[in-house]
């Protein structure tokens, strides 16, 4: 693990190979008599009128190209000390300073042994060719050119599968279990979708013949053909093409299933192989294109696992296991954070373009099983990082053991065992896939939906309208699905970070964050502190106990969406921010955040409670870092009694009772059931409080 540590920290563009998070399937024995079966409940039983009518193709406006790139040669990927990522040795990708031209970088670079073969010129983005054993020496120059923001290797990752249940695979399963657990049938009553408004998928070659996609395709490109056709195996075409039909399948067509905005149009953007992998400048380019052409919502089902196997595992060691080891977890976060850095800055500019074209981009959060806030997809304030969550029994659903999880993944989806069309060249085939790449479409069908009743909200408030109306806790009985017991107390955990920072910032504890700002929440909580939901730790003990919770963002619920969009209730729900609080905020102390956080814990533990002899309720004096204990005593009494914060877990205790000093000193937090009362400070006796953990 040391050698994670001794990498060269290069602040740079990634320019990563991405692959889609696909599961691996099974086609049903009988796929006709599934159909016939999901047409009773899966279907909209009538179809309103369209908004507008979809034109012909042969009147569809020519689409502008998708950027010159060249798309990598996989096969010549090679493994560096300095990257956990295989990369092309040959490329690095360019982020230009605002304003600079390609013609100005070429003229700069002249006579350097650099070949420019492919750009993103309206980006500023370029693709070079160099030689490999100056490969180094040529970053270490371009970063000195005052035209260049950054320079990075051209990062290659593998594919990224969550394998589904072959036991799942038959005609009993609830074919569109998702479609019923978002309350879509509910959402339609309302809409289904303007049919002028795009959904991109960029993703990998698409089956536009497919039952459920025929008459709804516009605009379709890639980078593998030169009139936009689709190009692929049937294998190849199946990620794309399941994925769409999630999101916008039609709905009435006697067959099939139904995608979640069933009147929407779906743009097709090939930027990866028939293997399913590309470069991470084809995804830039793909995502350009969708925003020049009018895409409304942009579907990114593409990810970047973070262990290659036989390369990560011969190089450092298994990332997984070095993460969930205790003794390494905290140089392990340093390393995978760092590893992040690489592709923030281009991707940021790219993604920062699409919020203001006004296109929303919704990003599968991987399949890792590792927290999102190491992907720079998720961890971008103008995406919405999208958990996988299954339904086992009884409509309660858990989040699957292979999503990634934590603060970035703002919202979760179902994403296990999900009934969608495939490649087959019949275009009829349907297949079962689990995975984040199922979960994505369900929420960017859900932001067209949005977007269709209320088409003046801006990406942010779109976002902002489904994270509000999502479910973390929802005890009403008529609600489609409930979370299992420990998902509730996982967002409770998370809450108590948001609130810290609230109450911090002296705003409403209760509101919610905007994007930005829950960005500026993670980058505040302490490094061991923040990834915490899923995994071991070590009790004071020394045994490392197993956490089996997950934090994966509370699930859509498409009807409460659409009447949130509707009323705009979703503005009262999150504070707001002026320029110089958030500057403020940004000031804010991470071992404070920590302090704040840890009494919050406390003092939620031990509201007033009628089992204690002296109820009492411990009250937050952010001021002075203390917890003060509020006691039912007689009027004019004079007492005092305070909890002092020293470490998390950890306080010292102090009392004066008519003059006199009842301190207990040091106390800190016990294990929960070992302490079946908090006996009486005055009395004495060692003061305790039940364990938090």
């Amino acid at each position: 693990m040391k050698n994670l540590l001794q990498f060269r920290t290069i602040i740079f563009v990634v320019v990563v190979v991405v692959s889609v998070l696909q599961g691996c399937g099974q086609k049903p024995e009988d796929s006709t008599k599934a159909r016939q079966e999901q047409q009773t409940h899966s279907k909209p039983a009538t179809k309103p009128a369209s908004k507008s009518e979809s034109k012909p193709e042969s009147q569809q406006p020519t689409p502008e190209p998708i950027a010159d790139v060249r798309p990598a040669d996989i096969s010549k990927a090679v493994k560096i000390p300095e990257s956990p990522y295989l990369i092309i040795p040959y490329e690095l990708v360019v982020l230009l300073e605002e304003g600079e031209t390609i013609d100005a970088f070429k003229e700069s670079v002249a006579g350097m042994g650099i070949n420019v073969v492919g750009s993103i010129p309206n980006l500023g983005i370029v693709q070079i060719e160099v030689t490999a054993d100056k490969r180094e020496e040529l970053m270490d120059e371009l970063n000195q050119n005052p035209l260049v923001k950054s320079v990075s290797y051209q990062t290659i990752y593998s594919t990224d599968s969550a394998l589904n249940d072959p036991a799942l695979n038959n005609d009993d399963v609830w074919d569109d279990w998702g479609l019923q657990a978002i309350g879509a049938e509910a959402a339609w009553e309302t809409t289904r979708g303007d049919s002028s408004l795009i959904i991109a998928i960029v993703d990998g070659g698409m089956l536009v013949d497919h039952e459920e996609l025929k008459g709804k395709i516009v605009a379709p490109t890639s980078m593998f053909s030169d009139d936009g056709s689709q190009v692929g195996s049937p294998e190849g075409l199946l990620h794309a093409t399941h994925v769409a039909i999630v999101a916008a399948g039609s709905g009435d067509n006697g067959c099939g299933t139904s995608g979640v905005a069933p009147d929407c149009r779906i743009m097709p953007v090939q930027v990866l192989n028939d293997a399913g992998t590309g470069a991470h400048i084809q995804i830039m380019a793909g995502i350009d294109y969708a925003v020049r052409n009018g895409a409304r919502v942009i579907n990114l089902s593409l990810g970047k696992p973070f262990q290659i196997p036989g390369i990560i595992g011969a190089l450092f060691g298994d990332v997984h296991e070095q993460y969930r080891d205790p003794d390494f977890r905290n140089s392990t976060q340093g390393y995978l954070l760092r590893a992040r850095k690489l592709g923030e800055v281009s991707m940021s500019r790219v993604l920062d373009a699409a919020e203001a074209a006004g296109a929303v981009v919704v990003a599968a959060s991987g399949n890792d099983n590792l927290p999102g806030d190491f992907g720079d997809y998720c961890y971008n304030s103008s995406t919405l990082g999208v958990g996988n969550v299954g339904q086992y029994a009884d409509r309660v659903i858990t989040p699957c053991k292979s999503s990634n999880y934590g603060f970035t993944v703002r919202v979760s989806a179902p994403g296990t065992n999900i009934y969608s069309g495939d490649g087959s060249p019949a275009g009829n085939g349907y297949q079962w896939i689990t995975g984040t790449s199922m979960a994505a479409p369900y929420v960017s069908g859900l932001a067209a939906l949005v977007a269709s009743v209320n088409p003046d909200l801006r990406p942010y408030e779109i976002r902002q309208v489904i994270i509000d109306s999502s479910m973390s806790d929802n005890d009403d009985v008529s609600a489609p699905v409930h979370w299992n017991t420990s998902a509730k107390k996982v967002f409770h955990a998370m809450e108590l970070w948001r609130r810290a920072f609230l109450l911090l910032t002296e705003k409403d504890e209760y509101l919610s964050l905007t994007d930005t700002m829950e960005q500026l929440l993670i980058s505040l909580i302490p490094q061991e502190h923040n990834i915490v939901w899923d995994g071991p730790y070590k009790r004071r003990d020394g045994k490392v106990v197993w956490h089996d919770e997950k934090a994966v963002g509370a699930f859509i619920n498409a009807p409460a969406a659409l009447k949130s969009a509707v009323t705009g209730s979703f503005r009262k729900k999150f504070a707001t921010f002026t320029e110089a609080e958030t500057e403020k905020a940004g000031n804010i102390k991470p071992e404070k955040l920590l302090q704040v956080h840890d009494m919050l814990k406390l003092a939620d533990h031990y509201a007033a409670s009628a089992d204690l002899d002296v109820p009492f309720i411990l009250k937050l004096n952010i001021p002075l870092g203390r917890l003060d204990v509020i006691r039912e005593r007689a009027s004019g009494e004079d007492y005092a009694e305070w909890l002092e914060y020293t470490a998390p877990g950890q306080y010292r205790h102090f009392a004066v009772h008519n003059g006199k000093d009842y301190r207990q000193g040091p106390v800190r937090v016990g294990r929960k059931g070992t302490v079946s009362d908090i006996v009486n400070p005055l009395k004495d006796e060692v003061f305790y409080y039940q364990s938090l953990e």
